[in-house]
Formats: structure tokens, sequence, C-alpha cells
């Protein structure tokens, strides 16, 4: 979580309106996604937005990191979507860090991106234990 507040909180000094229209773009190809629950093409068009912040913080440390932690992370984003209403409530999540970059709110875009990130985290913790269920039932 702070490794994505820290990322948004510099993207959101640094943000131009090209940079704006993308991140729009993405979470309107979001939108789509969870309207069709289309959990894979969700998961690769989140992956596109939080890049997207990365490359705009520019960052190398961060990008690095992030590069090192990729399919780690993408995995446990697909564990973290699969839990029923999470598209949804990322969608929403997104959309609230979006804006908060789009008024250049440092303070919030980190606040925003580290509920998001604990978020994701719970919903992994969720589908573990539910896994966890099913095979003690099988």
């Amino acid at each position: 979580g702070v490794l994505e507040g820290l990322a948004a909180r510099i993207a959101a000094k640094k943000i131009n309106r090209q940079e704006i229209d993308e991140l729009e773009n993405v979470v309107a190809q979001m939108s789509l996604h969870v309207t069709r629950e289309n959990l894979s093409s969700y998961c690769k068009v989140d992956d596109e937005f939080h890049d997207l912040i990365l490359n705009i913080c520019g960052n190398k440390w961060i990008v690095q990191i992030r590069d090192n932690l990729g399919s780690f992370i993408y995995r446990f984003r697909i564990k973290s979507l699969s839990v029923p209403g999470r598209l949804k409530h990322s969608l929403e999540e997104h959309r609230k860090i979006m804006e908060s970059l789009k008024k250049h709110n440092s303070e919030e875009a980190n606040r925003l991106s580290q509920i998001h990130m604990e978020n994701t985290v719970i919903n992994i913790l969720k589908n573990v234990a539910k896994e966890k269920d099913r095979d003690k039932n099988e």
C-alpha cells in the first residue's frame, strides 16, 4: 500500500491533461469489464491503471520494485477480484483515485491508493479463507 500511495502522491503533482485522458480511458474500459463481469479483462486494464500512475510518477526505484513484483501482484489481484462484489468496489476505488489525481490532490491520492491496496489484501484473505473452507469440506 505504501508503494502505490507514494507513486500516486508523486503522480498527482505531475499529471498532465493527456495523462488524465489516458486514465479516464482506462477507467472507462474497467467499467465496461465490470458490466460484462469479465474478470480477466478487468485485471489487465487494472494493471494498466497502476502502470500509468507509476509511469506518471517517474520514480525509477518505485517502478523497479513494482516490476520485480509484477507477476506476484497480478496473481493476487485475481484472487482479490474473485471475491463477490469486489469488481464494483474496485472500480469505484479507481474512480476516486483518478479524481484525486485530476485535482492534483497528492494527499488524497496517497490516502485513497493505500485504502485501495488495503482492501485488496482484505479480499485476498477472504478468498484464501473461502478456499480453505472449501478444501476442508471436500
